[in-house]
Formats: C-alpha cells, structure tokens, sequence
C-alpha cells in the first residue's frame, strides 16, 4: 500500500471483488443451467443470478470487514471459515 490512499486501495479491492462475484457467478449459474438442475431451469435466469451474486457481494463484504479487525491471515480464515459453515447450516 505504499503511496496508495486508504480509499483508492479499498475502493480497488471492492471492484475487484465486484468483477470476480459477477463471473463466478455467471459461471456457476450457465454451469448448473448446462447440467440441467430443476432449480435453475424452473428460476428465471436473473433471479438466480441476483441471489448468488447477492450471497457473493456479502461474503465479500465479510472479508473486507474482517481483515480491517484481524491483524494475522490464520485467524482471518478460521473466522471466515465459521462464518461461512454457518450460513450454509443456518
């Protein structure tokens, strides 16, 4: 982060992970639409495509959240790591 402001580098990072949740989830919706799952041919495509891509701009979020508070990469994983076990649980 050397000669970067504060809002330039976290203004890049949330575009980056903009892009990046935007292709995984086009790629998982036409992967799962070519492998003809019920849930995604009965969904309209955009639907589907907001609500991954809703999941994915908020875990991102998580991230950004926790690596302002966490100062060691070890325990950032473990946190995420829970986090994430728990929306798929709950």
């Amino acid at each position: 982060m050397v000669g970067v402001n504060h809002s330039v580098y976290w203004i890049s990072w949330i575009i980056v992970g903009l892009v990046f949740s935007a292709l995984t989830t086009t790629v998982l919706v036409v992967t799962s639409m070519i492998c003809q799952f019920d849930m995604f041919w009965n969904t309209p495509f955009l639907i589907i495509w907001f609500v991954f891509f809703s999941f994915s701009v908020a875990m991102n979020s998580l991230a950004y959240f926790v690596s302002t508070l966490v100062s060691t990469q070890a325990s950032a994983n473990q946190i995420a790591y829970t986090f994430v076990l728990m929306t798929i649980i709950f």
